[in-house]
């Protein structure tokens, strides 16, 4: 449970895991930086309801819920992993119950998916609920995915076992900040298993950090590069036609019959596709707000034969990862992003091909390299 200034909501939470009829859980609480009474209200809940042995209370600076995911992960010791924000509720008293009979009668899977959820508003009322698409275990996911434009298809809140968290779900969520399902490197799904009813209650306000333009560039920052990533290995030929009857497909609540064509080669022309991306998530305000949506525009728009030498950078701690990418973003529009990236992102509204680097350097420049979703760029080792 990672938490920052829950410290209003964060009781009733604890209480919809409380009362559980399935007894054998641990929670491991992360606060990331909380400034308000949150630390003093969850040591208060855990030693007023004795719950030394079965909760965990971990502080870490701030440095976003991504990293705070990592922290606690360390902690864990149970079979099966689930991540409950600290003020989302458990849908019912039988959830965990539920969930452990299903991974019971069901050995082989990875973990369990729902296609549904419960809103709430902020005096937890029940105001409506949402269906998402059913989860199908099929490779042909990972082209639509690229079709919708990056962003995740299905349910974002799984139950997994503890194994696949810590290695698919670290990997491909709290690393890189894509679907959590999507193993695009071994061009695999995981195996998960379709929930036909709600097990949280997801709480909703009138403004959130994800509806902000920061929470837009940091969640759409992990969308460009699952696509760009799908897009290494899958050809969408007519993209914005398909994109477009796609669209009507899930506006129609028939997505799943939807019939696309795709090429099992990559990308050739990723510049529409990032341009497209960019163009259908943002204003031209916000583009000039966030040099780094300039940065990749310029990139993909002047494709030349350009060479640059990063050579003289010690890239030691120059290194994101997508979990990352708030600190990123704070740094740039307070104007405190190291020389390096000053360079870079000048660099990258130029456009270049090539980069001439050291030994030493390449594997942190790789990374570098996938962060800023910039691709088919040449590295010249001295």
């Amino acid at each position: 449970m990672p938490t920052f200034n829950d410290c209003d909501s964060i009781c009733e939470t604890l209480n919809s895991l409380k009362v559980q009829s399935y007894n054998e859980w641990e929670l491991i609480i992360i606060n990331d930086g909380s400034t308000d009474l949150t630390e003093k209200v969850v040591k208060g809940y855990i030693k007023d309801n004795k719950l030394e042995n079965k909760i965990k209370y971990i502080y870490q600076e701030n440095s976003d819920q991504l990293n705070a995911l990592k922290n606690g992960l360390t902690h864990v010791t149970g079979d099966i992993c689930y991540v409950l924000h600290s003020d989302d509720l458990l849908a019912d008293d039988n959830v965990l119950y539920d969930i452990n009979l299903l991974f019971n009668a069901n050995k082989n899977i990875d973990g369990c998916i729902a296609n549904s959820l419960l809103k709430i508003d902020k005096n937890s009322k029940v105001v409506s609920s949402i269906l998402y698409r059913k989860y199908t275990n099929k490779t042909s996911d990972l082209p639509l995915q690229l079709l919708n434009i990056g962003s995740n298809l299905y349910y974002d809140f799984p139950f997994l076992k503890t194994e696949i968290f810590k290695t698919k779900y670290f990997y491909n969520y709290l690393t890189w900040n894509r679907p959590f399902w999507c193993c695009i490197e071994d061009n695999k799904v995981l195996n998960l298993k379709l929930v036909d009813k709600p097990y949280l209650k997801y709480r909703i306000y009138d403004h959130n950090y994800l509806s902000s333009s920061m929470g837009m560039i940091n969640v759409f920052s992990g969308e460009l590069r699952t696509a760009l990533d799908l897009a290494d290995n899958y050809t969408i030929p007519f993209y914005k036609l398909q994109y477009f009857c796609y669209r009507v497909f899930k506006k129609l609540k028939i997505a799943n019959a939807f019939k696309f064509i795709y090429k099992k080669k990559p990308t050739k022309n990723k510049k529409k596709l990032v341009k497209y991306l960019i163009f259908n998530r943002f204003s031209k305000e916000d583009i000039n707000k966030f040099n780094i949506l300039k940065s990749l525009l310029g990139f993909y728009s002047n494709k030349n034969e350009r060479k640059i030498d990063i050579s003289n950078f010690d890239l030691k701690n120059e290194v994101y990862l997508g979990s990352d990418f708030r600190v990123f973003n704070k740094n740039m529009v307070n104007n405190s992003l190291s020389t390096f990236y000053n360079y870079l992102l000048k660099e990258m509204e130029k456009g270049f091909k090539m980069v001439i680097l050291t030994n030493v350097q390449v594997e942190n420049f790789k990374k570098i390299l996938h962060f800023l979703n910039l691709k088919d760029i040449y590295l010249e080792v001295k």
